[in-house]
Parts: C-alpha cells; sequence; structure tokens
C-alpha cells in the first residue's frame, strides 16, 4: 500500500506521497511511549501548477514520547490511541521547513495486513497556508517500514555490564 498524507482545506485538498515512516515503542523510567514520524516526499508532479500547495512541498508529521499502556506495537494491533494534547503539554506537531504547527485530535490505529505494519493517524492541524484560522482535517494512511521495540532501561543496564568487560586491563610484560 503506497502511503499518503491528506490534508482537507477549505480551498482544496492537499495530497502528499510518503518517503519515510517511523515507529518506535521504547520502555523508559517504569513507563512505555510512543514516537511516530511521517515525512513526505517533495515529489508535486500531481499538483497542478497554481495550486497552493506547490508553496508547502514537503512536510513531517511526528508524535513524541506519548505515554501508552503497551509494550509493544503487536500489544497496540487494532487499538485506537486518542492523544489529548494539554497546553502545558504537547506530543504531536506538523512541521513544515522551520515552522511548526500543532496538532490536535489525534487518533492514531496499527493494523496488521498481509503481514505488515498499518498506520492509519487521523486528526486536525492547524491552517499552516494562514488562509482561514480553522483546523484542517487530516489523514495518514501507509505502512511501517521501520519499527522499533525497544526498552531503555535494559539498554543502559547492557551498556553498564559491556562497559565492565571492556575495562582496559593493564599492560603485562611476558619475558
Amino acid at each position: 500500500m503506497p502511503g499518503q498524507i491528506k490534508i482537507f482545506h477549505s480551498e482544496t485538498v492537499f495530497l502528499y506521497k510518503i518517503d519515510k515512516e517511523f515507529c518506535k515503542v521504547y520502555f523508559e523510567k517504569n513507563q512505555n511511549y510512543l514516537t511516530l514520524e511521517i515525512e513526505s516526499t517533495e515529489d508535486l508532479d500531481h499538483v497542478e501548477e497554481d495550486s497552493i500547495q506547490n508553496k508547502f512541498p514537503k512536510i513531517i508529521l511526528s508524535l513524541d514520547d506519548f505515554e501508552i499502556n503497551y509494550s509493544s506495537t503487536q500489544e497496540m494491533l487494532n487499538e485506537t490511541l486518542v492523544i489529548e494534547e494539554k497546553e502545558s503539554l504537547t506530543y504531536s506537531k506538523l512541521s513544515i521547513e522551520s515552522d511548526d504547527f500543532k496538532i490536535l485530535k489525534n487518533k492514531v490505529l496499527l493494523t496488521l495486513e498481509n503481514q505488515d505494519l498499518s498506520l492509519s493517524w487521523k486528526g486536525k492541524c492547524e491552517d499552516f497556508t494562514q488562509i482561514t484560522n480553522e483546523l484542517l482535517n487530516f489523514e495518514v494512511f501507509c505502512e511501517i517500514s521501520e519499527q522499533i521495540d525497544f526498552n531503555f532501561d535494559e539498554y543502559e543496564e547492557f551498556e553498564k555490564i559491556k562497559e565492565k568487560k571492556n575495562k582496559i586491563i593493564p599492560n603485562q610484560s611476558f619475558e
């Protein structure tokens, strides 16, 4: 399934092809977290020359360090995650060039289709065109090719053990 991002603007529907996707579930300090990143290509061959989308050739949607009650992507299958943003704490954003825009009312669903991990991500984002003050609906559908389930606490322990084993032993003279 080729991945795509759709953003529904009052003027048009922005359609982006996905270049890179990343999903990571990790455990750190007794809590599990989810990180997602979806990056579009800059390919706008499908866009009309006078389309407003030409001003925004590449976008990145990201969800960072969202606390979850699952220890792996497999446990999350077919479970819809609702990401509630708080004023003091935001997990997700839409990045265009050097500007970041809020994403709200996120719903993320991971499924397994033909042995491939698939992502459905829906939500609302700020109008990055600045034509309106309204939130724009968006949808992301793609297969996740890069997926990591990682335990930072175990990694830190592993690094300590590895460090001990690699301690330099003073040179001994063998005559």
